[in-house]
């Protein structure tokens, strides 16, 4: 991996992390989809329109 890269696990509900994981792969690339993990945690990655790579991830309820 080279550049940037932000993580955003648990900044926010469930709800609005989706919602932006949404919107940045929109121009974007899905490096891996937002989805539950085996120990329980939802997250994914994905590079925006801009070649910056994002981990956007949650805690369900």
């Amino acid at each position: 991996m080279a550049g940037m890269s932000l993580v955003l696990l648990g900044a926010a509900d469930a709800a609005t992390l989706t919602q932006w994981f949404a919107d940045l792969s929109s121009h974007g690339t899905v490096i891996d989809p937002l989805q539950e993990r085996p120990w329980g945690a939802c997250d994914g990655q994905v590079r925006d329109r801009f070649s910056i790579r994002w981990l956007i991830g949650y805690e369900p309820a």
